[in-house]
């Protein structure tokens, strides 16, 4: 004799299952855009950047204009440049922060694909691998320079925002290494994730899990017939 699932039962599962479906669009929505990443980031860790005001955090403020000028907000006590830099993005706020912690935050201006100048100082990106600009890939029949595309990729993401760099060291050419930041979101794990660097695993694990997904979806580099292994033994940190 079949069994009947009661009402309450089935409406249970039909709750659970569309709790599901909204974290799992969450999921999605916060790889996707890199500027929301900013908003719910600052709402978890409780830092709030100059001008914000405590506590008035909306579902529309993330979901909306996160980047623009919070409107009547509240000057927050602390240096005199508080209220100067309340109307920057907030991305720009969280990253002129992180001089608070020893990193060199300013203005950057890209060199090469790993290298970046920021604040005056030079810094080669920590604990990644990116292509230089006359690295070549294979598409099928089509060969063609990653390289310049994993450079514009790191262009178009920086563009005029504001970054931050902790030291991190030199590596064998005495060249500063820097892992760096624009708000909350890692310059290095950005590349990764977007297919553009390879994590260095004599360096560091910290990006195994955007590599994985990297590789997953074939994005960037893993869309060619690129060999890994051979990419982070001939390049030589370039």
């Amino acid at each position: 004799m079949a069994k009947h699932v009661k009402p309450q039962k089935r409406g249970m599962v039909t709750a659970l299952a569309l709790a599901c479906l909204v974290v799992f669009a969450g999921l999605v929505a916060l790889r996707a855009r890199p500027d929301l990443r900013q908003r719910v980031g600052s709402s978890i860790t409780g830092e709030q950047a100059p001008g914000d005001s405590n506590g008035d955090v909306s579902a529309r403020d993330i979901l909306g204009n996160i980047f623009a000028p919070r409107a009547n907000s509240e000057p927050a006590s602390g240096p005199s440049t508080a209220t100067a830099d309340s109307d920057a993005p907030l991305a720009d706020r969280v990253t002129m922060r992180l001089a608070e912690r020893g990193a060199v935050v300013g203005d950057a201006t890209l060199l090469t694909g790993n290298r970046i100048q920021v604040g005056g100082q030079v810094f080669v990106l920590w604990g990644i691998q990116i292509p230089p600009s006359n690295y070549q890939c294979i598409t099928g029949s089509r060969q063609w320079f990653c390289g310049d595309e994993a450079t514009r990729s790191l262009r178009d993401f920086i563009g005029i925002q504001k970054v931050g760099c902790y030291p991190k060291g030199q590596d064998l050419n005495g060249r500063t290494l820097g892992r760096c930041f624009v708000g909350y979101i890692d310059i290095g794990s950005q590349l990764v994730e977007q297919g553009w660097a390879l994590q260095l695993p004599r360096v560091t694990n910290d990006y195994n899990m955007v590599q994985e997904l990297a590789k997953a979806h074939r994005v960037g580099l893993w869309s060619t017939d690129f060999d890994p292994t051979a990419f982070l033994s001939s390049s030589n940190g370039g």
